[in-house]
């Protein structure tokens, strides 16, 4: 019972403590992919708001070249199918934002408004090519949606920085601090266990009193009835008692031989008794044929 609680505890332990640890760099791992997964997501929509401002700005130089080609019908047909092209694209990319930005509850409503009247402002003046109205129009309102739109593009660019500044890289650093501290924790637990191990294997030794390959060795010579084994070890141990075993197994054989002797020896008297007995009988009949017994008058 001593050695069972003993083994127990110094074979559980470690591997308690080593399957917490692997645990914990589990979680961790999860939280630094997870976190590196965040970065990258905001990297792609840095480089999809890099593309709408690249394609709000060709909308505007898209409307300076349509007042300069003016009377061109085919180059004027050319900048309307690219204007239109380029709303199309800025309304997919402003849709994807909006979705990728979701776990950092980012509100991109106002970018998505502002794009929305830019585009709807630029698709009317765009318009207004087809007829004689472009050269009398004005342009203010598509100016100043123009510059609110890059204000609203620049406005989540910084909010976009600062949480990335604020939120994911502090948490990286931090589980990359954790890691470490876990590394340097693990090291230590891993000494532990490994002294709680060198425990347990010195423990089992001694119960078993010799090396397992010596243990099986007896058990084989014990299996071919060999029973030249005396009992050694620390008293106690298997080594120990299989000494005693064999000892107690060689008396009880020999216990076993003798009565089988004596037996044998009983045996051997009690059939010489019979023959004795046979032959005496024998004699008993022919001296009685020799002389026969005389009848009485």
């Amino acid at each position: 019972m001593k050695y069972s609680s003993k083994l127990r505890l110094q074979i559980l332990f470690p591997v308690v403590l080593l399957t917490s640890l692997l645990l914990v760099f589990i979680v961790l791992a999860k939280r630094q992919q997870t976190q590196v997964e965040n970065l990258f997501v905001i990297s792609q929509v840095q480089s999809s708001l890099a593309s709408v401002e690249l394609d709000y700005e060709n909308l505007r130089r898209n409307i300076f070249e349509r007042v300069n080609h003016a009377g061109h019908s085919e180059k004027q047909q050319q900048l309307a199918n690219e204007g239109k092209s380029k709303t199309q694209e800025i309304q997919q990319l402003i849709q994807g934002i909006s979705e990728h930005l979701a776990f950092t509850k980012t509100d991109t409503s106002i970018l998505s408004q502002d794009m929305r009247l830019y585009t709807a402002e630029f698709l009317r003046v765009s318009q207004l090519f087809d007829t004689d109205q472009a050269k009398t129009a004005k342009f203010e309102r598509f100016e100043s949606l123009f510059y609110t739109s890059n204000k609203s593009v620049k406005a989540l660019k910084n909010e976009l920085n600062a949480y990335t500044n604020n939120t994911v890289l502090p948490a990286l650093k931090t589980i990359k601090t954790i890691q470490r501290n876990v590394g340097v924790l693990g090291m230590a637990l891993i000494l532990v266990c490994t002294f709680f191990l060198m425990k347990a294997i010195k423990n089992i030794t001694q119960i078993l009193g010799d090396e397992p390959s010596m243990i099986f060795k007896l058990l084989e010579k014990i299996k071919h009835f060999d029973f030249s084994i005396t009992p050694s070890g620390s008293q106690g141990s298997v080594r120990w008692s299989l000494g005693e075993v064999v000892e107690d197994l060689s008396s009880f054989m020999a216990a076993i031989y003798d009565t089988a002797n004596e037996q044998t020896r009983r045996t051997g008297m009690l059939r010489r008794n019979f023959d004795s007995t046979v032959a005496g009988m024998d004699e008993i009949k022919k001296i009685q044929t020799y002389f026969p017994p005389q009848c009485s008058s």
